[in-house]
C-alpha cells in the first residue's frame, strides 16, 4: 500500500509543480493556452486520483483473499476431510464478489469499517466500469490508504485461533 500512496504522492507534487508554472504564466499574461492546460492538469489530477485508488484496491483485493484462504473454516470440509474438496472450496474465495467478502467479514472489521469499504468498493466499481450509473460519494486516495492500512492491521491481529467460519 505504501508504495502505491508514495507513487501517487510523487505524481501529485510534480502536478502542483506544473499547475504554479501555469499560473505565474498566468499573472504575466491572459493566456488561453494556460487556461486550457490548466483544466487539463484538473481532470489529470482526478485521473491520478481514481488509478490510485484502483492500485490500491487491487493490493487490497488481493491481501484479503490470501487472508481468507489462510484463515477460513469451511462447515462442508472438516481439516481432515478430502483435501481435494478443501483446495476447491478455498479456490472459491476468489469468485466471491467483494460486496459479499467485505460483509462476510464484518464481525472482525466491526460496522463502521465494513460500511467505509463497501462506500469505496462502489467508488472503485464506478471508476472501474467508466463511470457508469450514479456517482457513488467520492472517496480520495489518502482515505483509501489509510481505510485499507487499518483493516490490514486488524487482519494481522486477528487472533490467530480463531478462524472465519462460512458455509
Amino acid at each position: 500500500l505504501r508504495s502505491v500512496w508514495t507513487w501517487q504522492f510523487i505524481n501529485q507534487k510534480a502536478l502542483d509543480e506544473l499547475e504554479n508554472s501555469l499560473r505565474r504564466r498566468l499573472d504575466e499574461q491572459d493566456d488561453s493556452e494556460a487556461r486550457d492546460e490548466l483544466e487539463q492538469l484538473r481532470i489529470c489530477r482526478e485521473e491520478l486520483e481514481n488509478f490510485a485508488i484502483l492500485s490500491l484496491w487491487a493490493v487490497f483485493e488481493e491481501t484479503l483473499n490470501s487472508w481468507l484462504a489462510q484463515r477460513t473454516y469451511w462447515a462442508v470440509a472438516s481439516e481432515e476431510g478430502d483435501r481435494n474438496i478443501r483446495e476447491s472450496l478455498l479456490r472459491r474465495i476468489q469468485h466471491w464478489s467483494m460486496a459479499e467478502k467485505i460483509d462476510a467479514l464484518q464481525p472482525v472489521f466491526g460496522n463502521e469499517v465494513t460500511h467505509n469499504l463497501q462506500n469505496l468498493r462502489k467508488w472503485r466499481d464506478w471508476v472501474a466500469h467508466r463511470k457508469t450509473g450514479p456517482r457513488p460519494e467520492a472517496v480520495d486516495a489518502d482515505m483509501a490508504e489509510s481505510l485499507f492500512s487499518e483493516v490490514i492491521a486488524q487482519l494481522e491481529v486477528y487472533p490467530e485461533d480463531r478462524m472465519v467460519a462460512l458455509a
